[in-house]
């Protein structure tokens, strides 16, 4: 398949790279820690990076159907 927009296809890599990336640091076992065992900032920087990767992926479809 061909790629249509790479510059998306890049916001949207860096955006789920950085997003695993602060998953990642809260890994416990095979799992994740519980919501309640992380702090105000551990979400803040969660919710913002989901956030981030909203946009371009609301992107996506316009890209792939034109």
């Amino acid at each position: 398949m061909q790629r249509k927009d790479e510059a998306l296809d890049t916001q949207i890599e860096e955006a789920f790279t950085k997003l695993q990336s602060l998953l990642d640091k809260h890994r416990e076992g095979e799992g994740f820690v519980t919501y309640d065992k992380l702090s105000d900032e551990d979400v803040k920087q969660l919710a913002d990076a989901v956030n981030a990767l909203s946009e371009p992926l609301s992107k996506m479809s316009g890209a792939i159907l034109s």
